[in-house]
């Protein structure tokens, strides 16, 4: 049987409150929370804490700040 995570890749129904989405879900906000509590200018520690991530994550982000600039971050 295919897994909800595998339907949801894939385009397809299904149910986002399956016990993997749900997990994942938290996990990806526990993670944000860390990134984002973190100086900014800190980049080891954010690099690290990117890394946690399952999947492969840039090493070079771009986010927006003050006045709609992209600034990056290494």
């Amino acid at each position: 049987m295919t897994s909800a995570r595998q339907k949801m890749l894939a385009g397809e129904l299904y149910d986002a409150q399956d016990s993997e989405l749900v997990a994942g879900r938290r996990r990806a906000r526990s993670l944000c929370a860390r990134i984002n509590a973190l100086d900014s200018e800190d980049a080891q520690r954010r690099e690290s804490c990117c890394a946690s991530w399952s999947a492969p994550v840039a090493t070079r982000c771009t986010r927006n700040c003050g006045g709609g600039r992209s600034t990056a971050s290494r």
